[in-house]
Order: C-alpha cells, then sequence, then structure tokens
C-alpha cells in the first residue's frame, strides 16, 4: 500500500472519529443546558404557584392560569421538603399524541395540611429544537470534513510530488548508463538531502558497477589463454605413448578436474554477469519456437536415456528477455529434466501463456525443495555436479520479473515458471 494512501486511511478514520465525538457531545451538551433552562423555569414556576397559593389560602382549582395539566394538586397525609425532576409522556390535545414532559414534584404546607404539587412543562419543542442542530451540525461537519479532506488530498500531493519524482528516476535508473542524473528542484529540505544523498550513492554503485563489469570482461577473457593452453597439454600428455597405466590415470584426472574447474569458472562468470545485468539487450522471446529447437537439440539424449519426453503447448508464452539468457534457461530446465532422471522415465513440458511448467521423473531427494535454487546445492546422488544450474535458471528468472517455484510429489519432480504481474 502507498504511503499516501496509508496515511490518508489513518486521516480518514479520524475525521470520522472526531466527527462523532464532536455530535454525540454537541447533543448531550444541547440536552444538559436546555434541561437546565427548562428546570429553572419549572423552579420559577413553583414560586409564582407558591405565592398564588398562600394568596388564596390554598384554593386551587383547574381554571388557574396554570393550564393544560401543567400543574396537579393533591392533598397527602404527610410531606418532605425534597424536590425531584423527572422526565414523563402526557397526552396533548393539540398534538393528539403522548409528548415529553419535564416534570418538578415537591410538597408544601398550608393551614395544617400537606400537598403534594406536580408542575410540568412540554420539553417537545426543545427536543425538536435539538434535532434541527444537530442535523444541522452534522451537515456543516460534514461539509467541514469533506473540505478538509480533500484539502488534505491535495496537499499531500502537491509535497509528496518530489518524492515520486525521486522514486521515478530510481525505477528507470541504469546503472551502465553515464547520462547525470537531473533532480527535481524542491522547496523541501529533507526531500533535497534525500537527493543528494541517492545522488552520493549512485555515484558509487555506478562505479562499482564499472569496475565489476571490468573484471568480469577481464576475468573471462584472461582466462581463456591458459584454460586453452592447459586443455591442449592435458590432451597431448593423453595421447602420448610410453605412459604407465598410473600415469594416464593421474593425467586423466587431471583432466577431468581441470573441465570441471572450467566449467565452474564460466558459469560463476556467467552468474555474475547477469546479477549485474550486463546483458542489457532485450528482445521478444517467443517460447514455443526455442523449446522446438531444444527438442531437437537433445532427441539424442533423451533416447540415449530411454526417457519418454512429451511437450504440450496449451497458449503460447512470449516474454521479453535476452536472446541468450532465454536459451541458457531452457538449456539448464531440459538438461536439469534429463540429468536427474531415471532411466525409462519421463519428462512432460507444458506451455501457458502464463507459465511454463516442467516435470519429470527422479529419485527422491535428499534436501529442501526451497533451497535447490541456491548455488552449489546437489543431490548426494549427482556428486560430479555443480549445483549452479537452477541457480543460474532462479537469477534469470529475478532478473525479468518471472517466479519459479520447486515442487516435489515423489516420483514427480516439477518446476513452474509463471510471470510475476499475474
Amino acid at each position: 500500500m502507498k504511503l499516501l494512501k496509508k496515511t490518508t486511511q489513518y486521516y480518514f478514520v479520524f475525521l470520522i472519529l472526531t466527527f462523532l465525538i464532536v455530535v454525540i457531545t454537541f447533543y448531550f451538551i444541547a440536552e444538559y443546558l436546555i434541561y437546565k433552562d427548562v428546570e429553572s423555569r419549572l423552579q420559577s414556576e413553583r414560586k409564582y404557584f407558591e405565592e398564588y397559593m398562600y394568596v388564596n389560602h390554598g384554593k386551587w382549582y383547574d381554571g388557574c392560569y396554570f393550564i393544560d395539566n401543567k400543574v396537579v394538586v393533591h392533598q397527602v397525609s404527610h410531606w418532605s421538603t425534597i424536590a425531584v425532576f423527572k422526565d414523563t409522556l402526557l397526552y396533548d390535545r393539540q398534538a393528539n399524541a403522548k409528548i415529553p414532559f419535564r416534570e418538578l414534584n415537591f410538597y408544601m404546607k398550608l393551614n395544617n395540611q400537606a400537598y403534594h404539587i406536580s408542575i410540568r412543562k412540554s420539553i417537545i419543542e426543545s427536543r425538536i429544537m435539538i434535532e434541527y442542530f444537530t442535523v444541522i451540525m452534522i451537515g456543516m461537519l460534514t461539509i467541514l470534513f469533506l473540505f478538509m479532506y480533500f484539502f488534505q488530498q491535495r496537499m499531500a500531493n502537491r509535497i509528496w510530488k518530489p518524492f515520486y519524482e525521486t522514486l521515478k528516476i530510481l525505477q528507470e535508473l541504469k546503472l551502465n548508463s553515464t547520462t547525470k542524473i537531473e533532480w527535481k528542484d524542491g522547496q523541501i529540505n529533507e526531500f533535497a538531502e534525500l537527493n543528494n544523498t541517492l545522488n552520493h550513492m549512485i555515484l558509487k554503485m555506478r562505479s562499482d558497477y564499472k569496475n565489476l563489469k571490468e573484471f568480469t570482461e577481464n576475468a573471462s577473457h584472461e582466462l581463456q589463454t591458459p584454460i586453452s593452453v592447459i586443455r591442449v597439454r592435458s590432451e597431448e600428455l593423453i595421447q602420448s605413448e610410453h605412459l604407465t597405466d598410473r600415469q594416464q590415470y593421474l593425467i586423466h584426472d587431471i583432466y577431468e578436474s581441470f573441465n570441471r574447474m572450467s566449467t565452474l569458472i564460466q558459469t560463476l562468470l556467467l552468474l555474475s554477469k547477469i546479477e549485474n545485468r550486463q546483458f542489457i539487450d532485450v528482445i521478444e522471446i517467443d517460447v514455443d519456437k526455442l523449446i522446438t529447437v531444444k527438442i531437437n537439440e537433445y532427441e539424442e539424449f533423451f533416447q540415449i536415456k530411454k526417457i519418454n519426453f512429451s511437450y504440450t503447448k496449451h497458449q503460447n508464452f512470449i516474454c521479453m528477455m535476452n536472446p541468450l539468457l532465454a536459451d541458457i534457461l531452457l538449456n539448464n530446465l531440459i538438461i536439469n529434466s534429463i540429468k536427474h532422471n531415471i532411466e525409462g522415465g519421463f519428462v512432460l513440458l507444458n506451455l501457458f501463456d502464463d507459465r511454463i511448467e516442467i516435470s519429470n521423473s527422479g529419485e527422491r531427494i535428499t534436501v529442501e525443495p526451497d533451497v535447490l535454487f541456491n548455488r552449489f546445492i546437489k543431490s548426494k546422488s549427482k556428486p560430479d555436479s555443480l549445483g549452479l544450474g537452477l541457480a543460474i535458471v532462479k537469477q534469470i528468472t529475478d532478473t525479468y520479473d518471472l517466479h519459479i517455484t520447486y515442487t516435489y510429489n515423489h516420483p514427480i519432480h516439477m518446476i513452474c515458471i509463471r510471470r510475476i504481474n499475474l
């Protein structure tokens, strides 16, 4: 998830929580203030009522100025000084329904007679006012929060624009290029410092890349002459006369070890070149055509080991890759399926538009499947193997955004190469 999207999510959650807290707090504060106002008025009416009762010597009738059941008087045998407020519902003739009232209950004593008095005041208008104010508050806050949200989005996009421009430059960066990087001038010091730091790092990386490229090229070139000399001299010694069996054995052993060393050097140099992306020429590879060529090349090897080879093209697999690396990739996959197969076994190659699957019979593996793509990992049954074939395959697939997996379900070994973006 992008940083801007993540921060926006947090910001949006914060706005919602703030919105809810403000609305709920406003509602309860408004209700509290209205209740305090109603109770204050009820206390005033209590005072007026007590004065009325004293003036009229305790005489009270419903037709007094306290109308519509706002005051209810009952004679009681006992009395108390405690006054209590409470909510109640009473029938309203105009509304033809029960509406909420706030009620004040208290006692008074007059002419040796105790009275229980209930003074009631409708709060329906107050509740309607609270609801109106709450709706207005919700509407205003919604507009405010939407404005803040879009403002934050616009502001964040503008502030982070230099960062994304820097990121785009890094994504398109080529270490083998000598073009000077032109960073966008920004007004944010942190991004300017980041660009300066990246500039120093890139200069160092390009220098290291150039040195490593020169080393691999020089090593590859300089090793060719001594390797050729050693091979020729070893072959001459093998063909020499008057050699004892012991001498022939030793020379042959030296020759085999030399061939192994030569292959190892060439393979490691190839891996180094792939890792440093020195194969820069990329074309569209038709994998089906390449497989057809490889089948003809390795047909004799399948026959020698009596391996039943089957190729099925479900859809064609097209990819952008260096042609030499594509050839090496398929070579290593097919050689691996032959070398680690059993006599009379099988190889199944299936081609889809999003993946390549190659399965073969074989002996039980002695290592974990996850580590088979590491360098110098090999089966105990194949001690002569360099353990670099699948490492090269893995390096090539990583270079071209392909995902490789190895699965084993005795006796079937399967390697699958799949596009990452699918």
